[in-house]
């Protein structure tokens, strides 16, 4: 997987912006469990998976759920 240069830039920012990221995408963790994993609260993940959606690495869907791509999918997912 490349980033884009911003996608590198925000995940500096913001570290647990690329936890979020890792531990849904290739850990496969469920929200409730990055939640309690990285001691957050549901609005803060929102924030993060909001993020994550601008940044084109997830689908953000409706009632909080999230489509992540399979690791072969990322050349084909916009």
């Amino acid at each position: 997987m490349d980033f884009t240069e911003q996608q590198q830039n925000e995940f500096l920012k913001n570290l647990n912006l690329f936890y979020v990221y890792w531990l849904l995408v290739y850990e496969r963790l469920p929200i409730e469990q990055i939640q309690n994993h990285l001691k957050i609260g549901k609005l803060e993940a929102f924030k993060l998976t909001r993020k994550l959606d601008d940044l084109k690495l997830i689908k953000l869907l409706p009632n909080d759920r999230v489509r992540v791509p399979s690791i072969r999918a990322y050349r084909d997912w916009e």
